[in-house]
């Protein structure tokens, strides 16, 4: 795990892309986000980008999604279809640009999250690279955990968001989920979720 969690940190997306600007949904959306996930937690820390090979996974992902359902059990204890949601190819197709423009990870130095230290690819490389530091060494100087996450996407006027995070807590520990979030009275709700995995 450890060299796997080296080699992705090394691997991080670059982008030859001119930079592109942050708009004001998406900072919204981040710092909605992580207010809510860590709002009893100061700091927060995060690292700018994600592994190639997870950037790979979510393009895929995007690609072979059909219709997405959410299901729930009825009064006959069986499960039926309460939501579902189908991307249309044009929309495939513009969230993979739009995924190709959000890998210059210049755009993370725009980034704004209250409470939260960003963690640049150096200094990850510098505690996980070396057998004697990383996760002890991290515990000990930052915190018990680290997020990554993809810049997100908004489709359908806006009311629809495609959001990538993660968060990785030690040598067999961490998660990640690529879904889709919904605005209902203001706030920003999972709806659909497209994968996740578990360390």
């Amino acid at each position: 795990m450890k060299t796997t969690l080296f080699l992705s940190l090394l691997s991080l997306i670059f982008s030859t892309t001119k930079g592109q600007d942050l708009n004001e949904l998406q900072q919204n959306f981040i710092t909605h986000f992580y207010s809510e996930k860590y709002a009893l937690k100061t700091p927060f820390y995060y690292t700018k980008g994600i592994s190639t090979d997870v950037f790979h996974d979510i393009k895929t992902s995007i690609l072979k999604s059909d219709t997405l359902k959410n299901w729930q059990k009825n009064i006959k204890d069986k499960l039926q279809v309460v939501d579902s949601f189908t991307f249309t190819e044009q929309e495939k197709g513009f969230i993979l640009q739009e995924l190709d423009k959000l890998s210059d990870i210049r755009l993370w130095e725009k980034i704004k999250i209250p409470n939260a230290t960003m963690l640049s690819p150096d200094t990850m490389a510098t505690i996980f690279g070396d057998p004697q530091k990383g996760w002890p060494y991290f515990y000990t100087n930052y915190d018990s955990d680290w997020s990554s996450f993809l810049i997100p996407v908004f489709l359908r006027n806006n009311q629809y968001c495609l959001f990538y995070s993660a968060r990785y807590c030690g040598n067999r520990c961490a998660e990640g989920e690529l879904a889709i979030y919904t605005i209902r009275q203001g706030r920003w709700i999972k709806r659909f979720t497209l994968f996740q995995w578990v360390s």
